[in-house]
């Protein structure tokens, strides 16, 4: 085996990098560059290619054993791609095939190139073999070969991996908008079509009572529909951006069910269905939690268990209580159809965005696509759990699981879910005016064709400074209420509310002041009280929730 001595390649190769002459010193020097060597390098050797023989100037402690008892470079080759990762082993016995580095040293003078070598935490990083002539020698066929770990390359492979991953996310989000708003474009073109396409209808046939109100149904419908489409959107917003607020109070469960069964008897009866509930013997009369999410939840499940099950088929409505604790217990809420289910593919995403089986065609449905998003995203917010199991052809059944405190006796009182409650609408006294600030002339005239047919005067105002100037104007209590839109020109609802609030008038702190508006979020209505309004209505405007909202800031008993 040929050895080269590490003396005199290491003093004449130290002379030519640092300029050293001293050749005395050259021994001394060759051991401090053999431990430069040792903490730069994994392997450093010589390898005459003639004879294939080679000599080990440094290996590091942890790669000694692969190289025990090697006694060719072939071999030594052999050895280090077992550590080379599987997509860069053929490429590196390819580099350094016999003919290939000799027709690459003839070429350039120097071979390098970079690939994944695993390390002793079997984790894979990246490292360079580089060989050149050994210039310090008589033997012209006689090489050196350094393999060295290439820290800056890993740097830069994870800043290319952090920039890929970036650039993945954001494509991976403007997908999902693309998808969204395309959804969208179609889920809220459709009930357009049919409200734009009933108009003209009920148009033609304007004469025809029948027909006339047959279209109108079908608007309502259609308009309902874009409504639940816009909410459902705006929770998906409310959930993502943490702004989804919760409120609890006193509800009975067994009302919970009983209203629900009202809500959905109409389409249980019209395809006939069968619809089974049962409510466990151990669930109590009443609990704290949110009714409305709870309600929300429940409804979007059996929503769809509706939907996807075919005329005939039966729906199973079980609650239960799974765990009685000191304070809260746990309730199993059981929805379980005999529909078309869902393939496990389906099964798996069935929670996200807009998904839905391709060949589930022997049904047609009609749905945004964000109900079982919202629904998980709800119940997770409750603390509870959800889950599915579906089998096509055979049915699905969701099982939701919900927290809920228990309350004191007497404390269902507050809920105002008492059995002997029954829907009253308020009687209020004659020529009640009330003044409106709505600068949109077809929602000034519905608002002021509901409140007229049902007793009340009414006078407008285009924008925040008429209203304040028409206040000012009035004699005391000549308004009973206004109704403020907080979008305005001139001057908005806030900013005119709180001028009306700072008038030298006696009621101008008491008139009752409402807001009229499409803004649904929390923080505008905190903005509506801070500005001095006293209660709140969302567009487009519930005609019964209007006249309980007036109900309630004159004092008026329903």
């Amino acid at each position: 085996m040929y050895k080269i001595k590490r003396s005199n390649f290491m003093s004449v190769h130290l002379m030519e990098e640092e300029g050293f002459a001293d050749l005395a010193s050259g021994e001394r020097k060759s051991n401090c560059l053999l431990k430069i060597i040792h903490h730069v390098c994994v392997v450093a050797i010589v390898y005459e290619l003639k004879q294939n023989v080679f000599e080990m100037l440094e290996c590091r402690e942890d790669f000694k054993d692969y190289f025990v008892g090697v006694k060719s470079f072939d071999e030594f080759i052999l050895r280090y791609t077992t550590l080379i990762q599987e997509d860069w082993k053929e490429k590196y016995r390819e580099k350094l095939d016999f003919q290939n580095i000799e027709n690459e040293i003839m070429k350039k003078k120097e071979l390098y190139f970079e690939y994944l070598q695993k390390e002793k935490n079997e984790t894979y990083s990246w490292f360079s073999t580089r060989i050149f002539p050994n210039e310090w020698t008589d033997e012209k066929r006689e090489i050196i070969v350094i393999i060295a770990p290439e820290k800056s390359r890993k740097m830069n492979v994870q800043k290319e991996f952090v920039m890929k991953e970036a650039l993945r996310l954001a494509e991976k989000a403007n997908k999902a908008k693309t998808e969204f708003l395309s959804h969208m474009s179609h889920d809220i073109r459709t009930p357009l079509n049919a409200v734009i396409g009933m108009t003209t209808i009920a148009k033609i046939y304007a004469g025809n009572r029948e027909k006339v109100e047959e279209c109108l149904e079908k608007i309502t419908v259609s308009s309902k529909y874009i409504l639940a489409l816009i909410n459902n959107i705006l929770d998906m917003s409310k959930i993502e951006s943490g702004k989804m607020t919760l409120n609890y109070s006193p509800f009975s469960i067994q009302k919970v069910v009983g209203d629900i069964k009202t809500v959905i008897s109409p389409q249980i009866e019209e395809k006939k269905q069968k619809l089974q509930i049962h409510i466990s013997d151990d669930i109590k009369e009443y609990y704290v939690g949110d009714v409305i999410r709870t309600k929300q939840i429940l409804m979007n499940i059996i929503g769809n268990a509706i939907k996807f099950t075919p005329s005939g088929g039966t729906i199973y409505f079980s609650v239960i209580s799974t765990k009685i604790g000191m304070k809260k217990d746990t309730i199993r809420f059981e929805i379980k159809d005999t529909g078309i289910g869902m393939s496990e593919e389906l099964v798996k995403h069935v929670f996200e965005p807009f998904v839905q089986e391709m060949d589930r065609s022997e049904i047609v449905v009609e749905g945004t696509g964000l109900g079982l998003p919202i629904t998980k995203n709800l119940v997770y917010l409750l603390n509870g759990k959800i889950s599915v199991e579906s089998q096509l052809g055979k049915g699905s059944t969701f099982i939701i699981e919900l927290p809920f405190e228990q309350i004191k006796i007497g404390e269902e009182k507050k809920s105002g879910h008492s059995k002997s409650s029954k829907k009253v609408k308020p009687e209020f006294p004659k020529e009640l005016r009330i003044l409106i600030a709505e600068d949109n002339d077809i929602n000034l005239e519905i608002i002021t064709t509901l409140l007229e047919m049902n007793g009340f005067i009414v006078e407008s105002a285009n924008n925040g400074k008429e209203v304040l100037e028409k206040f000012k104007a009035s004699i005391q209590g000549y308004y009973c209420l206004i109704f403020m839109d907080v979008k305005m020109p001139v001057m908005d609802g806030l900013e005119a509310t709180k001028r009306i609030r700072q008038l030298d008038k006696k009621d101008a702190k008491t008139v009752p002041i409402i807001a009229m508006t499409a803004n649904v979020f929390k923080e505008d209505m905190c903005e509506a009280e801070e500005a001095g309004m006293n209660d709140y209505l969302i567009k487009p405007l519930d005609m019964e929730l209007v006249l309980k909202k007036i109900a309630k800031v004159l004092g008026i008993d329903e």
